[in-house]
This record gives C-alpha cells, sequence and structure tokens, in this order.
C-alpha cells in the first residue's frame, strides 16, 4: 500500500479527479452535462455496423452489450483526458486534428464533378502530361569525348570519309548500342542525354548526319524512320485526365481553405525568427 500510495501515476491521477470535482462543485450545470454519458441509437447503429465491418457478421446480444461499454469507459477516460489538458501541446493529437481537417477539404473537393467540356479544357492545358513519345529508329557511330580537340577533328575527318565511301566503320564505344529500333524520347534521354532526341527530329531519312554532339560525345547518325508523338484525344486517355484533374482540384481546395482559415487570425511571429544575416 505504502508503495502505491507513492506512485506518481497515482498523485497525477487523484489531483485530476479533484480538479474535476472542484470545476463540477462550482459549475453544476456544466458538470451535469459533462457527466452524462449518451448512448443513442445512432451511436448504437456505428457501434454495430463496425463490428460487422471486422467480423463480417452483426453482434450478439452480449457482443453489443460488450461494445457498448467499452464505448462509456472509452469516452469517460476522453473526457477526464480533456478536463486534465491532455490535448494541450500534444504534437501527436495536433497532427492527428490537422489530418482531419484536411481530410474534411479533400473530401468536399472530391465529391465535386467536373462540368461538361472541363476535363476537354484541362488536356488542353497540360498536353506534356498525355502526349505520346516519339519513336526513333537510327544507327549511330560513336566517337569518343576522351580525345584532344586536334585528335577529335581527325577521327571525324576519317569517318566521315569512310561513311561517303561506304568502307567498314567501329564505333568507339562498344556499350553504347549502333542500333535502335523504335526507340522513345525517355530512352534516347537515358543513352545520349537531354536535347539528343531534339536533333534527330529535325533529321532526313536515310542519310547519314554528323557531327551531332550529345552527352556522351559526338556521333554520325542515320535516321531510319520517325514517329512524332501526338496528342490522343480525351477518350483515349480521360482516365488519366480525370485522375490529374482531381488531384489539382483537391490541391486548388486546399489553398482556398488555407487563405480564407488564415485571414481570421493575426499571425505575430517573434523577430528571432528571422535571419540574423538578412
Amino acid at each position: 500500500m505504502k508503495k502505491l500510495l507513492r506512485e506518481p501515476l497515482l498523485h497525477f491521477a487523484l489531483i485530476g479527479l479533484v480538479t474535476f470535482a472542484g470545476f463540477s462543485h462550482l459549475n453544476p450545470r456544466s458538470a451535469d452535462s459533462a457527466q452524462r454519458i449518451v448512448v443513442d441509437d445512432n451511436r448504437i447503429a456505428n457501434l454495430s455496423a463496425r463490428f460487422e465491418s471486422s467480423w463480417g457478421r452483426m453482434p450478439t446480444d452480449d457482443e453489443l452489450t460488450a461494445l457498448i461499454d467499452h464505448y462509456v469507459m472509452e469516452e469517460a477516460y476522453y473526457r477526464q483526458a480533456l478536463a486534465l489538458g491532455f490535448d494541450q501541446d500534444d504534437p501527436v493529437i495536433r497532427r492527428r486534428l490537422l489530418q482531419k481537417m484536411q481530410l474534411l477539404t479533400n473530401s468536399v473537393a472530391a465529391a465535386r464533378e467536373p462540368q461538361p467540356g472541363e476535363l476537354a479544357r484541362y488536356l488542353a492545358a497540360h498536353p506534356e502530361r498525355y502526349r505520346t513519345p516519339g519513336q526513333f529508329s537510327f544507327e549511330q557511330i560513336h566517337i569518343g569525348s576522351d580525345l584532344s580537340t586536334q585528335e577529335l577533328n581527325a577521327r571525324i575527318d576519317a569517318v566521315s570519309y569512310r561513311l561517303e565511301a561506304a568502307l567498314p566503320i567501329t564505333s568507339d564505344s562498344p556499350l553504347l548500342p549502333r542500333q535502335f529500333s523504335q526507340a522513345t524520347d525517355f530512352e534516347i534521354t537515358r543513352h545520349f542525354g537531354p536535347q539528343f532526341s531534339e536533333q534527330l527530329a529535325g533529321l532526313p531519312l536515310n542519310e547519314w548526319q554528323g557531327p551531332l554532339t550529345s552527352g556522351v560525345g559526338v556521333h554520325f547518325v542515320r535516321l531510319n524512320h520517325y514517329q512524332p508523338g501526338d496528342l490522343p484525344p480525351l477518350d483515349k486517355v480521360q482516365e488519366a485526365v480525370l485522375r490529374d484533374w482531381r488531384y489539382d482540384n483537391e490541391r486548388q481546395a486546399d489553398a482556398r481553405v488555407e487563405r480564407a482559415l488564415l485571414e481570421g487570425y493575426e499571425v505575430i511571429i517573434a523577430s528571432s525568427a528571422r535571419n540574423p544575416e538578412s
């Protein structure tokens, strides 16, 4: 018993109960409301539905009684925790309340359906998201980038001469494929770096051209086939457009709510938050 009386948790609980009792004595009407736990039909239906969702059947009478008893005890603990101020300055509770507010905002935005023509306008405003990639079929001869300027120019002249004379020629890099068939913009960028596909798109077909510069060196290229990317009609990409439209709509709704919310507050930030060097 002496050990129990020395427990800090017991002391804290007793202080809380005394505080709650004092509040009840000074505010009898508020205390009556705070001390009344009502389990109405809606609450019972909610408890039953949650049980059915977990177990695939409705609870028996004994199970429902146990559910109600658990809810009552949980509610009593919850109210006592609020009375003791456990919800104040708690980052976990603060984060959870923030999440519930954001969920409410998102649910309102998600309920909105696009108006006629809205998805078509969204597609037209963001064509880069849905455009099919261009495809290239070509052959390339790579000239290494580790040559001096004089060596590079000599190598370019030698490659150009052998191509014009239709003589056999090897590429400097065995790791870089010589033939590419129906390669997309993404694949070409992965092998040669950005902007190389743009150079390819401007080449005539079936003619050796060069030198072209890439992120890995210099190349002579013969383009055999080029299929430009295009923007599909809405009915081909409607699912993706609708998904992106909903996402952007939710972000815009968040921004509107945040602006409206902050308009109701005067925000004061201590000067110590500023960078002394600014």
